[in-house]
């Protein structure tokens, strides 16, 4: 019941913080398809997207202006490397 500007900060705060997943070296592509889809779910339910209007998993996090689970996974591994050099 709370403005979507709220429950963007929290969920930019709790559900985006993918610590330590730069350093994520034996995991597997089920592992992230089933990370995937859990950060798409989480989504879903935070935001009260209706089941019955199934959004398009790529245009939600561009309507909330979120980061896709890829380009969330992609930077951190960059932001990683380069605070490395």
């Amino acid at each position: 019941m709370c403005p979507l500007t709220v429950k963007l900060k929290l969920f930019r705060s709790y559900c985006i913080c993918m610590y330590d997943v730069a350093l994520w070296s034996s995991s597997t592509v089920a592992m992230y398809t089933k990370l995937s889809s859990c950060y798409t779910n989480c989504m879903n339910t935070f935001f009260g997207y209706c089941k019955y209007r199934r959004p398009s998993v790529t245009l939600m996090p561009l309507e909330l202006r979120l980061s896709s689970f890829n380009t969330l996974i992609h930077n951190t591994r960059l932001s990683f490397k380069s605070s490395a050099l």
